[in-house]
């Protein structure tokens, strides 16, 4: 019994390893798992992306179509002669005040297809093709729930401020300074917007700078309709600096400094 295990075992060691070439042949190759077909794509080139901009126009065009008056009003108050107290801030309820919400809305959400378009190029075309095809359009809800959240902070800081020092009207009057000139600005740059979001991603460098140009302008037409107000109010120029680093510079720099540290 011992002799049968002790030949038992010495069978099993004397084992050797055998090449390749001589189990499989001298012209064998050793053969590799072929990588998964991975096909990298533009995020902006999207369907649902595509969708969100069809959104984009039709919302647009509804809102042209629901409020022409109101809109025909909001772009003269850019273009008359304001003196005095005449300025942007006057307040007016009703139909005019759902066309600022409206345009101010459809805006943030123009601005975050905007920025995804910007930002998609960015991005390696070895991470996008691990991404799903539907990222582009959630970048932008995510993105639009974002610039929400960052208006809802705008209108709260405005309102602890105003409350804390008993400056509440004038700051009513900055908010509406702020909804007219951002509702201006949907108006007259989305359709140039419209247009560059439908070109190739490395085209429509025209409608781009067009959109830049808009965008300054209604810019500088913001900084001063906010700088005459606190001057008309004899409120120091320091007060006005402070407004706007802590209320509108704030918020978007740490926004953007949060999505380049997530990129």
């Amino acid at each position: 019994m011992i002799d049968t295990l002790q030949l038992t075992t010495d069978s099993l060691v004397a084992w050797r390893t055998v090449p390749v070439e001589e189990l499989f042949g001298s012209l064998s190759r050793q053969a590799s798992l072929p990588n998964p077909a991975v096909l990298p794509y533009e995020p902006a080139a999207t369907s649902g992306y595509a969708v969100l901009v069809l959104a984009l126009l039709i919302l647009y065009l509804l809102l042209i179509y629901r409020h022409a008056g109101d809109l025909r009003q909001l772009l003269g108050r850019a273009l008359q002669d304001r003196t005095g107290d005449d300025r942007l801030y006057d307040d007016t309820a009703g139909s005019f005040s759902r066309c600022l919400t409206l345009s101010n809305l459809l805006g943030l959400l123009a601005l975050s297809v905007a920025v995804v378009r910007l930002t998609g190029t960015m991005i390696p075309l070895h991470h996008t093709a691990l991404m799903p095809h539907t990222a582009a359009l959630l970048w932008s809800v995510i993105l639009a729930v974002a610039l929400v959240l960052v208006h809802l902070y705008r209108m709260g800081v405005a309102a602890l401020i105003g409350s804390i020092t008993f400056t509440k009207l004038l700051f009513e009057q900055l908010k509406l300074v702020r909804r007219t000139c951002f509702a201006m600005l949907t108006i007259v740059a989305l359709p140039p917007m419209l247009l560059w979001l439908l070109t190739p991603p490395d085209g429509g460098g025209g409608w781009f700078w067009l959109i830049v140009l808009e965008s300054a302008v209604l810019l500088i037409l913001y900084i001063h309709e906010t700088y005459t107000l606190f001057i008309s109010k004899k409120i120091s120029i320091l007060h006005w600096i402070l407004y706007l680093c802590t209320v509108e510079i704030f918020p978007l720099s740490l926004l953007i400094l949060l999505a380049g540290r997530g990129l």
